[in-house]
């Protein structure tokens, strides 16, 4: 983004159109229009954005120099999830199907696709440097899959080599949005499901179990997580907004990324009433008293958390 130095948000309306948003004082940069995504289907970096259109069966593609979408690419069927590598040469969707896709950016070639999903796969994210990409389904069931591999088979057009590294079961209903936050072999990543509850997983753990679960009251739609692992952000369909702190705010600059933290009981700060205690170790927990629940922040469901530093 040109000329762009602090942190930004990328707003969408209900009209179509988006907006780039300074976090320093709110004000307005540009904007882009015709972008109408999916709950899923909205990615941006520093080069482009990505839409999955919510009416069409079809991916807009912005750079930040104009309004208007750069390419309007028509896609085999309907899209629901979207993400980018690092890069920004290759384009992974979801779609309804259970299909997930492989573009070439820079060509608009399609190198692959693969049944990732029994049913349809409604949140895909990279990480650890776009070495894994994570899917997540209306099937309740998250798969991470190596880049590498997925790469070799574009070459060979043999999936026998494609198999999910990390396969996790423990969503009763469909998931509806993943977030990774990076820390070596200690990258989390947190999903959050049409089961109320918000889970968080270790990569580095052959473990089927999640290292973190609590149930928020209502079906779940957004997850977001803090960069430093120190809290978990969910959006529901009742319109709210919940913090959720793993790692007391006094001891963040004390903790390592992925230690255990001596078990504690967890602290009530004066300002806004918030709960902190640490994540455990390897153990599921439902710690409902590390919740914070913003009221009344949107009319409808949240559509989309991004936590950013």
């Amino acid at each position: 983004m040109d000329n762009v130095s602090d942190e930004v948000l990328l707003v969408v309306s209900g009209k179509g159109t988006a907006t780039l948003c300074s976090l320093s004082n709110g004000g307005a940069l540009r904007g882009i229009k015709d972008c109408s995504p999916t709950s899923g289907g909205l990615f941006a970096n520093p080069q482009l954005a990505l839409s999955v259109e919510h009416s069409q069966t079809a991916i807009h593609i912005w750079n930040w120099h104009k309004e208007q979408p750069e390419y309007r690419c028509q896609t085999p069927e309907k899209m629901l999830s979207v993400t980018c590598s690092s890069d920004g040469m290759h384009c992974l969707a979801g779609a309804v199907s259970g299909k997930l896709y492989l573009w070439q950016l820079g060509t608009g070639r399609l190198l692959y696709s693969w049944e990732a999903h029994f049913k349809a796969c409604t949140a895909v994210i990279t990480c650890l440097s776009d070495s894994y990409v994570i899917t997540g389904g209306d099937d309740a069931i998250i798969h991470t899959w190596p880049f590498a591999d997925l790469m070799a088979c574009t070459e060979s057009g043999s999936s026998h080599l494609l198999r999910p590294v990390r396969t996790w079961t423990t969503h009763t209903l469909g998931i509806t949005s993943l977030s990774a936050a990076a820390c070596g072999q200690h990258t989390l990543i947190a999903s959050v499901s049409s089961d109320q509850t918000l889970r968080l997983w270790r990569l580095s753990e052959a473990s089927k179990d999640c290292v973190f679960c609590v149930e928020l009251g209502s079906p779940l739609t957004s997850v977001a997580l803090h960069p430093t692992h120190a809290a978990a952000y969910a959006g529901g369909t009742n319109g709210r907004v919940s913090a959720v702190w793993l790692i007391s705010p006094q001891r963040l600059c004390a903790s390592a990324c992925g230690s255990t933290l001596p078990s504690s009981t967890s602290k009530s700060h004066a300002a806004g009433g918030i709960s902190a205690a640490p994540l455990s170790g390897s153990s599921t927990s439902a710690l409902r008293d590390t919740v914070t629940t913003g009221a009344g922040i949107h009319s409808s469901a949240v559509s989309a958390v991004l936590a950013t530093r």
